[in-house]
C-alpha cells in the first residue's frame, strides 16, 4: 500500500470509536473573557456560516511527540474481524483494538484499526508481528502525534472553483497528526494540513506527513585509492544475448565446470522473446513500407506491425523454434536492396548473470577460462568480477560538511580479476545516508 492509499484510508474511512478519533483539532476565535464584538445585542439567532474546506501542502513541521496509538490497513481473506482482532491481541504490547473492514473497494477487503500499544511495543515491531501471522497482505499505516505547526499558515481552498485564500495565525500552533512509522520524535517533516473553517473560525484541522526531511536518504559518490583488505573466491559475470545465441543454462554450467578451481556455478538465465524489431529515424514512403511487409511475411513470423510516423519502427515476433539468425540475416539483405540501409535490425536481447564460487580466492586463470567460454557463445558486454572487501574507516561528504564512520572498516567492492591482499586499486564508490549515518556504501573498481 503506498503512501496516498495510506492518507485517503486515514482521512476517508468513518472515524472509529477512539480517544482521538481522527485527530482532529477543534480552535476558536473568542478567547475566553473577551467581549463578544459581532454587534449582536440581543438574542436573536444567528445563522451559522458556511463550512469551507481548506489545505496547505508541503508545510515544514517538527514531531513534538508520538502517541501510543496507530492506525494499521491491510488487505485480507478473513471475513471474521473477530478471527483478526483475536490474532492481533495475542501479540504481547497491544492494549486496544477499534477495527472496521473498509468495503470501498470492489477488489478487495481491508481490515482498517486503530490499535493502542504499551510501552515497549513500537508500531514496526507491531507490522512485523502481524505479518509474520499471515493475517494481513502488506499491512502499513500511521501513527498520531503531536506536531509543531508554523505560527501562521496560508491556506487554499480544496475547491479549485472557489479560488479561495485564507491566512491563519494559531493561538497555540501545535496540533495532532499521522505520521509514518518510520518517523520519531524531534524528526522535522513536512505535512500536508487540512482545515475546514466556518467564516473566520476554524472548526477542524488535521496534518498528515508527506515526507521525513531528517531520515531523507541521501546519496553521496567518492573515488578514491584503497588496500584490498579481503577478496572472496567468486567471480560473478554478466553478458548480453541475443535470442539465438543465448546459451541453454545446463550447457553453460558444464561448459563453466571445467575452469580451473571451479567449486561451483549458479546462472540467471536471460529470458528472450523470440523477435526481431527495425528501427529508423525517418518515416519510409507507405509503398516501400508495403513491399517491406510483404517480404516480412514470406518469413512466416507470427504477426508484425509497422510503425511510420515521424520515423519508422516494426515489431516483428516469431515462433520459439524459428531460426532468427536466419531471418535477420534476410532481412539485412533485403533492407539493402530496397537502399534501406538507415534502417537497424535487431534481435531482441536480455542480460544473464552469474556466480562462480572456486576454491580460493587466486582468480586470474580462472577469470580468462570464464572469459574464453563466454566468448564461444559470442556474447556482448561481457563483464567479469571478483567481490572483495575495500579498507575504509570513514568517507568525508563535501556537500554535507561531515565525515561519516564506517564501524567495520571495510566496504564491500567488485574487483576486477587478479588481485592480490594489499593492492591498492581506484575505485568509485556509491553511498547513502539517513539521520546522519551510513545505511549504504558499496564500490567498484575504476
Amino acid at each position: 500500500m503506498n503512501r496516498n492509499q495510506i492518507i485517503a484510508l486515514a482521512i476517508g474511512i468513518l472515524m472509529i470509536s477512539s480517544t482521538i478519533g481522527f485527530a482532529f483539532l477543534s480552535v476558536t476565535n473568542q478567547q475566553p473573557g473577551n467581549p463578544d464584538t459581532s454587534g449582536n445585542t440581543d438574542n436573536t439567532p444567528v445563522p451559522p456560516a458556511s463550512e469551507i474546506k481548506f489545505k496547505a501542502d508541503s508545510q515544514k513541521a517538527k514531531v513534538v511527540d508520538i502517541l501510543p496509538l496507530i492506525k494499521i490497513f491491510g488487505a485480507t481473506s478473513e471475513y471474521d474481524i473477530q478471527k483478526i482482532d483475536a490474532s492481533i491481541y495475542g501479540i504481547t504490547g497491544v492494549k486496544k483494538i477499534s477495527s472496521v473492514f473498509d468495503t470501498t473497494s470492489a477488489s478487495s477487503l481491508t481490515y482498517v484499526a486503530e490499535i493502542s500499544l504499551e510501552p515497549g511495543l513500537s508500531p514496526q515491531m507491531l507490522v512485523k508481528e502481524i505479518t509474520g501471522r499471515k493475517i494481513l497482505s502488506s499491512p502499513d499505516g500511521v501513527s498520531y502525534a503531536v506536531v509543531e505547526l508554523p505560527k501562521k499558515i496560508v491556506f487554499q481552498s480544496e475547491n479549485s472553483d472557489l479560488n479561495l485564500s485564507k491566512e491563519y495565525e494559531f493561538a497555540d500552533s501545535q496540533g495532532q497528526a499521522l505520521i509514518g512509522f518510520g518517523s520519531i520524535k524531534g524528526d522535522e517533516i513536512l505535512v500536508s494540513v487540512s482545515a475546514t473553517f466556518a467564516g473566520s473560525k476554524l472548526v477542524n484541522l488535521i496534518s498528515v506527513e508527506e515526507e521525513n526531511l531528517t531520515a531523507k536518504q541521501l546519496s553521496g559518490t567518492a573515488s578514491l585509492e584503497l588496500p584490498i583488505k579481503s577478496l572472496e573466491p567468486n567471480l560473478v559475470f554478466s553478458a548480453k544475448a541475443f535470442f539465438s545465441n543465448n546459451p541453454a543454462s545446463e550447457e553453460l554450467k558444464s561448459k563453466i565446470s571445467q575452469i580451473q578451481d571451479f567449486n561451483s556455478v549458479e546462472i540467471e538465465a536471460a529470458s528472450i522473446a523470440p523477435k526481431i524489431t527495425l528501427s529508423g529515424e525517418t518515416a519510409l514512403p507507405e509503398e516501400q513500407v508495403h513491399d517491406l511487409n510483404v517480404f516480412v511475411q514470406s518469413l512466416n513470423p507470427q504477426s508484425a506491425s509497422f510503425f511510420n510516423q515521424g520515423g519508422f519502427s516494426a515489431s516483428i515476433p516469431f515462433d520459439s523454434d524459428a531460426n532468427l539468425a536466419d531471418a535477420k540475416a534476410r532481412l539485412e539483405a533485403q533492407l539493402k536492396t530496397m537502399g534501406l540501409e538507415n534502417v537497424l535490425a535487431e534481435e531482441n536481447s536480455g542480460t544473464l548473470y552469474g556466480n562462480v564460487s572456486l576454491q580460493q580466492t587466486g582468480t586470474g586463470t580462472p577469470a580468462l577460462q570464464l572469459r574464453q567460454v563466454l566468448d564461444s557463445y559470442s556474447l556482448l558486454e561481457i563483464q567479469i568480477l571478483q567481490p572483495a572487501g575495500l579498507e575504509l574507516s570513514g568517507i568525508f561528504d563535501a556537500n554535507a560538511n561531515a565525515t561519516y564512520a564506517i564501524d567495520s572498516n571495510s566496504i564491500p567492492a567488485q574487483i576486477k580479476p587478479g588481485h592480490s591482499i594489499g593492492e591498492k586499486l581506484k575505485a568509485s564508490i556509491l553511498y547513502y545516508t539517513s539521520r546522519g549515518k551510513i545505511i549504504y556504501i558499496a564500490a567498484e573498481e575504476e
